[in-house]
Order: C-alpha cells, then structure tokens, then sequence
C-alpha cells in the first residue's frame, strides 16, 4: 500500500467517522426534541387538569355560601327569599358543566369524585326545594330524606375526597390514569 492509498484510506476513514458522528448528533436531537415535546404536553396537560379542578371547585363555592345562608335563615326562622330555588338550580347547572370539563380532561378518577360532590349538592338542592315548596303550602316536612347537616357532612366528605383524588392527580406525572 502506497502513500495514497493510506491517504485514501484515511480519508474515507475521517468522512465515515464524521457521517456517524453527525448521524449521532442528529439522532440524539431528535430524542431530546421528542422527549422537551413531550415533557411540555405534560405540562400543558397539568395545567389544563387545574384549571378544571379548580374551576370545579369555585362552582362548589357559591353552595358553601347559600349552605351557610340557609342554615342562618333557619335559626332565625326566616323564610325562603324569592328565586332561591332558581339560582340553586343554576349553580346545578354550572357544576355540571365544570365536571362535564373534568371528565372530559381526566383522570377517571377525579372524574367519579366530581360527580359524587355535584350528586351530593343536586340531592341538596332538590331536598331543599321540596322544603320550600311544603312549607309554603303548610305541609309538614318530609322524614324520608336525610337531615340538611347530614347531607353537608356527605357533601363535605365528597368534596374532600375530591380535593384528595386532584391533588394525586397533579402530583403525579408517571400514570395519572392510576388515579
């Protein structure tokens, strides 16, 4: 082998070994742009997720409010103001819109609990209607549904079970489908 022929040599041997290293270098690029992607979609997820939960809970709100409302009227023996019914049949409504958003975005999870929280506070607002409504007439309340602090002690449980499901939920980025 002549001095060209090493030459030749070597200079295949310098192109090969930059077309495997340039190879390399655009390999390892894309697995680390697939990897950001990815890391990114699971942020954008996350939010999302809490955006939702969180949106749930400011709709859970406003019963907390007329809870406490009602409660007082109660023990003042107040009677129901014009349009209760109503605007507890909006907030309902609005609740079920949030978890419609919270089934919709996940995980399942997260999902049955927010339902558990807007069953427990429609009971409460159909249970709080038919009240009105009888004692409006003169009826004599019904014994046949749970007492008004029963059902807030079941709808706090439910909301706290709530809280607890999204806050696993956010916290874990590994199988949010787990929870």
């Amino acid at each position: 082998m002549d001095a060209g022929d090493v030459a030749l040599v070597g200079a295949v041997a310098a192109i090969m070994g930059a077309a495997v290293g340039a190879g390399g270098a655009i390999g390892s690029a894309i697995v680390s742009g697939r990897k950001q992607t990815t890391t990114q979609h699971q942020h954008w997820r996350k939010q999302v997720r809490g955006d939702a939960y969180v949106s749930f809970l400011g709709c859970v709100a406003p019963f907390q409010e007329l809870w406490r409302a009602n409660r007082e009227r109660d023990l003042l023996r107040e009677e129901v103001p014009p349009g209760y019914a109503d605007r507890l049949r909006g907030l309902v409504r609005d609740l079920d819109k949030a978890a419609l958003v919270i089934e919709l975005e996940g995980p399942p999870g997260v999902a049955r609990r927010a339902r558990a929280v807007e069953r427990c506070l429609a009971e409460w607002q159909a249970s709080t209607a038919v009240e009105a409504l009888r004692a409006t007439r003169g009826a004599a309340p019904r014994t046949d549904v749970p007492s008004s602090d029963e059902m807030y002690d079941r709808t706090d449980a439910a909301i706290d079970q709530f809280k607890d499901a999204a806050r696993s939920a956010m916290g874990s980025d590994d199988n949010p489908a787990d929870c």
